[in-house]
């Protein structure tokens, strides 16, 4: 196990010549009203995470702000005035003691760290000859520097780089565009102590260069305990699972959850604490559709407000949006599209098959397993398919067998005289026969053939039959029983499904079909109408480290202070977090007893 934690948390630079990607907004509007530090440092995550949604990554909003300040120093009325503004500062003033208190954090580390030194060398008197205490390398750094290229910007004024030395500890230089990039590079390579080589090949075409580096390697103040150590399953940014060691430990941690966040912070050593946050994305299901999606508007489901792409719902069967083609159906296809969340369905027994098993929609990889892709944000889940979906795994398997059948199914193939077949149907609707026409209303493909039954069975087998939950159009045909008091008939599907119970292991099972909102047997849910909602924390590793700032009253001797900075931040895809919610979680967060891995 790996006793300190070491990282580079940030290295930022700020370009003049940096353009802003097309179509993203810049992180702050400089004309903003009620712009604060907080809300400069969500705006700037939300920006960088809008340009990298697919990607891991490492971005330090202090690290940005630092270098802004830089600019703020050489900057003109004008544009000293945007820069603050979009920064989150009311003054100059107010900017300086930001960065004050950002350099009294290292201070008050390098103290610990001259103490920790003091007090090895005074126990070293206690240890046997020629021996000495370990002493662990803690180091937190904060370095700035500004770069100008002369060929393009010119020479720093003495009084500005008197100023950067003076408030900030920056260095400044003024070289040519041929030696700008190994200039800078060097200073960063140096300042990283070799972490961070280089942050560019060519820097030759910038009018100035604007650099942070923050540097720390620390400890936990409480060391997670080796023997708890146990390996565990982890998830990749592609999907790909490995085992790897988790440390654990059981203790009093300060901890924030609401419907949407968790958060907890883990103290290190040096006055820094380190907050780890899991955002909740949403897994919700409903029954059947029959092409009528007005149950997803937002009135209907209001909880699609705070909802995201990697938030799911997930249809149960007679989903209905593929059906007849022509504009009725685009337009609601694209309007479902268009929604915030993605949108999985397994198919029932009312869908078009014949579109389905023909090569009008892709077969594509989705959540480890494969689906048939309708639009971008819409999927079918196939049959006997296994999916991880946000760390569960699902069993997914459509198909039932039609019950308004009860009179029959018209071929028209069966009659020569297509007009014959015309007085059969219109007769039968007349005497108001239950009935449905085949390749028109019905398809035979309702219900599994022997491929796809062995296909489950396999699939099912190479997890040694254990899953989280199952979505399926029908039930079991014992449950069923139960559910109708012995009035379904028994079908191949369902009797597939009863002999897969005897050995499949599950939390829930949900179906659709039956036209009813009803839990069976505690583990059986048949939805209908009812969109319930399950919440799961998605694992993810983000991050961010601050300085505890206090403030001492007669009343709270020892009160959190309000000034919140963001150090650093670790993202993984998907993770995000509010600022308001990071500054409730700090008021109201109480001591909870939980295990954390």
């Amino acid at each position: 196990m790996k006793r300190f934690l070491a990282a580079i948390l940030a290295l930022a630079m700020f370009l003049s010549a940096l353009a802003m990607a097309e179509g993203v907004p810049a992180p702050n509007d400089p004309g903003k009203e009620g712009i604060t530090v907080a809300s400069f440092d969500q705006d700037f995550l939300s920006y960088i995470h809008a340009q990298n949604e697919k990607e891991n990554y490492v971005v330090s909003p202090l690290s940005f702000r630092a270098a802004l300040i830089l600019a703020v120093e050489g900057a003109d009325a004008s544009t000293h005035a945007q820069l603050l503004s979009a920064m989150g500062f009311a003054s100059e003033e107010e900017m300086t003691q930001w960065y004050a208190a950002v350099r009294e954090s290292v201070d008050y580390f390098d103290g610990w760290v001259r103490r920790q030194e003091q007090i090895a060398k005074e126990e070293a008197q206690f240890y046997p000859p020629g021996e000495v205490p370990e002493v662990p390398v803690h180091a937190y750094r904060v370095l700035n520097s500004v770069w100008s290229n002369t060929d393009r910007f010119g020479e720093f004024l003495p009084g500005y780089i008197r100023s950067i030395a003076e408030h900030y500890g920056a260095t400044a230089d003024s070289v040519s565009a041929d030696q700008i990039t190994d200039a800078v590079n060097n200073w960063c390579n140096e300042a990283t102590a070799g972490l961070i080589p280089k942050i560019s090949n060519d820097l030759s075409g910038c009018a100035a260069a604007l650099v942070n580096a923050v540097y720390l390697k620390s400890s936990w103040v409480d060391e997670f305990s080796e023997y708890m150590t146990e390996p565990e399953d982890f998830t990749d940014i592609d999907g790909t699972i490995t085992c790897r060691d988790m440390m654990k430990a059981k203790d009093r941690y300060r901890f924030f959850e609401n419907g949407q966040t968790k958060l907890i912070c883990i103290p290190l050593n040096g006055g820094l604490e380190l907050y780890f946050w899991g955002g909740t994305h949403m897994i919700s299901l409903t029954g059947d559709m029959h092409g009528e999606f007005l149950r997803f508007n937002t009135i209907s489901f209001p909880e699609q407000k705070k909802m995201s792409k990697e938030d799911v719902v997930i249809v149960c069967g007679d989903f209905g949006g593929v059906w007849r083609e022509g504009p009725n159906e685009d337009y609601w296809l694209d309007w479902l599209n268009d929604k915030s969340f993605t949108l999985l369905w397994v198919d029932g027994n009312h869908e078009n098959f014949a579109r389905l098993y023909s090569d009008e929609f892709p077969i594509v990889d989705l959540y480890g397993g494969q689906a048939q892709q309708i639009r971008p944000s819409i999927y079918r889940l196939l049959r006997g398919e296994i999916y991880e979906i946000q760390d569960k795994r699902f069993f997914t398997f459509g198909g039932a067998q039609s019950h308004d059948i009860d009179d029959g199914i018209l071929d028209p193939d069966d009659y020569d005289d297509p007009l014959e077949f015309q007085s059969v149907y219109h007769r039968w609707r007349m005497e108001r026969r239950i009935f449905r026409v085949k390749g028109v209303s019905w398809w035979p493909e309702e219900l599994p053939n022997e491929m796809e039954m062995e296909k489950g069975l396999k699939a099912l087998e190479s997890i040694n039959y254990e899953v989280d939950y199952v979505v399926t159009h029908c039930l079991p045909h014992d449950v069923a029983s139960v559910l109708s008091r012995c009035t379904f008939y028994p079908d191949r599907l369902t009797m597939y499904f009863n002999s897969l119970l005897r050995q499949l292991r599950f939390d829930r099972w949900y179906c659709g079909h039956y036209h009813c909102d009803q839990t069976v047997m505690g583990k059986f849910h048949v939805l209908y109408n009812n969109v319930p909602l399950h919440g799961y924390s998605h694992v993810c590793f983000g991050a961010f480290i601050r300085k505890t700032l206090y403030r001492h009253s007669q009343d709270h001797p020892r009160t959190m202070g309000n000034s919140w900075g963001w150090y650093s931040s670790i993202h993984h895809p998907y993770s995000t977090i509010c600022m308001e919610e990071a500054e409730r979680a700090e008021s109201l967060a109480q001591g909870h007893r939980l295990i954390v891995s």
